[in-house]
């Protein structure tokens, strides 16, 4: 299968409407959304979380995507000591496992070059907490489990040194002063936040919000405690890290939309509004009904950008987590691990207030066998496969994406869009005379549980460069291109497949290379799509 045909006859291209055509100018600018649209699709594609088992591999693949921030989990509570004055020393050198979590996740933003995004709030210190089961068994709704709840803290005053000797570890004895801190992890769907007391109250309760809204103040407290005490820091705190969809839907009221008005009505400080989105709670804009009733993306964005401007104007708004399915486990679900659905959303992303987002997640996780092997567990929407499963960090279909992207240069151009599940972002560098253009083809329905529908077909794009004679500056035009397609560069249709992970069957479809000839002042050529696929086409002069 060739990746793309050219046209020298251009009679595909002479009976196209322009609607069904990628038709690029590459010299005329067309930021959307921000002065430099191109800066702003790879800033949002620079975010992703830490989890699991992470490697030299990872590391480098993080570096080569230009990941600016990393989102570290469960390293809470950090092992350290309550003293005389009621502060709380970090107990460096003791070996607590939180400790050790914590610096595993630094270092890694050391060699990457990146800011930690820290989750506070996951649990309490053994002297401030209270641990009880709280009745939840099996898997939750939106990927949550069952667990144990703690409860706390049992003393405010100390629960807030605690966190001030925490954010001061990060940023001052560890030197991260860019660095994020989010309290708390979904906590309107049962997720991890320490609640005053139990019983705990139900999911989406106006008790259950009272009761974070509380924690989070503690939190505020701590940060407003460091800035003091060091003025040339900038601390960065944020909340509430919501499974967000659900309060639009069920519960006693909309948590996103009542924590910007308490935040501004009590005046507790916030720094950026985080919010957790995957693909197969609900569609990016209404194009199918989702299975529980929630809005689109699209939506619920519109509601909470409307609450922003009303209560905290230019707050900034953080994707903490997003991906195309919540599912970690091996179930049909994890099939949603689309590259092209994740190129459309951080398409939208482009142009929407949404000031950061954090991918979920750097590697899959591992499932111990019987005979004490490891099984690689394709749920998470994971750029990598686990190292410990699969004898290496092999590439998935989103890290190929996400390389795509880190890969574009220069600003983006003006380019039309086909439909029908095609989209395209072109970046044209006009000092080195060089035109990429990154093209997908999906349009999956991404149910809740279940296997996703791919309702894409197969197409064959035309791509013209209408100036391509001025941008070009010669008759003659080299192109090199990659495929990315459950038939090259995705690690699970391979496993699906039955094939053996190595760099062989996880690497893109062989480049397609060749020459084009300008007429009359046109370039023309054509793009074969298949569904779930993801194009990357580089065009520069022949010298």
């Amino acid at each position: 299968m060739r990746l793309l045909v050219s046209l020298l006859a251009g009679a595909l291209l002479a009976t196209a409407a322009a609607e069904d055509s990628i038709r690029v100018q590459a010299g005329r600018p067309a930021d959307l959304a921000s002065a430099d649209d191109l800066a702003r699709l790879q800033h949002l594609a620079a975010g992703v979380g830490w989890e699991f088992e992470p490697d030299a591999t990872t590391t480098a693949g993080l570096r080569r995507l230009g990941m600016r921030a990393i989102r570290c989990i469960n390293v809470d509570p950090l092992e350290g000591v309550f003293t005389p004055d009621g502060g709380f020393a970090i107990a460096e050198g003791a070996g607590g496992r939180f400790l050790k979590r914590l610096h595993a996740h630094l270092d890694t933003c050391r060699a990457v070059g990146a800011q930690p995004h820290i989750i506070l709030g996951t649990s309490l210190p053994p002297e401030l907490r209270v641990e009880i089961a709280a009745g939840l068994s099996g898997p939750g709704i939106m990927g949550q489990n069952g667990h144990a709840r703690v409860f706390g803290p049992t003393d405010p005053e100390r629960y807030i040194s605690y966190l001030e000797a925490c954010i001061t570890y990060v940023m001052v004895t560890q030197g991260f002063a860019g660095a994020r801190f989010e309290y708390g992890n979904e906590p309107d769907i049962h997720g991890q936040f320490p609640f005053p007391r139990p019983p705990l109250p139900g999911m989406g309760s106006r008790a259950l919000f009272d009761g974070y809204f509380a924690a989070y103040r503690l939190a505020a407290a701590a940060a407003d405690r460091v800035q003091r005490r060091h003025p040339r820091l900038r601390v960065s705190l944020g909340g509430p890290a919501l499974a967000w969809a659900y309060t639009f839907r069920f519960g006693d009221l909309n948590w996103s939309l009542r924590f910007i008005e308490e935040c501004a009505a009590q005046r507790v400080r916030l720094d950026f509004l985080g919010l957790h989105f995957y693909g197969n709670v609900s569609s990016l804009d209404g194009a199918y009904p989702s299975d529980g009733g929630y809005p689109p993306f699209t939506g619920m964005l519109a509601a909470v950008t409307a609450a922003r401007d009303r209560h905290l104007p230019g707050l900034p708004i953080c994707i903490s987590e997003w991906g195309p399915s919540y599912h970690g486990a091996a179930n049909p679900s994890a099939a949603a691990n689309s590259a092209a659905w994740s190129l459309a959303f951080l398409d939208l992303l482009v142009q929407s207030p949404v000031e950061s987002a954090l991918y979920l997640t750097t590697t899959d996780l591992r499932r111990k066998r019987a005979d004490g092997g490891w099984d690689n567990v394709f749920g998470w929407p994971a750029l990598f496969t686990n190292p410990g499963a699969t004898g290496g960090a092999w590439p998935k279909a989103p890290f190929h994406a996400f390389d795509m992207v880190a890969r574009l240069r220069g600003r983006r151009v003006e380019a039309t869009r086909p439909g029908g599940g095609v989209g395209c972002f072109a970046a044209a560098d006009p000092a080195q005379r060089t035109l990429r253009v990154l093209a997908w083809n999906s349009d999956p329905r991404l149910p809740e549980s279940g296997a996703p529908i791919e309702r894409a077909q197969r197409r064959l794009v035309p791509v013209e460069v209408v100036d391509a004679a001025a941008f070009f500056a010669g008759a003659r035009v080299a192109f090199a291109s990659q495929l990315l397609s459950p038939a090259g560069g995705d690690a699970f249709a391979a496993h699906r497949r039955g094939e053996p992970l190595d760099a062989a069957s996880t690497a893109l479809a062989p480049a397609a290379t060749g020459e084009l000839a300008v007429v009359d002042g046109r370039l023309a050529t054509l793009l074969d799509l298949p569904p779930s696929s993801v194009a990357l086409i580089e065009f520069h002069p022949v010298p």
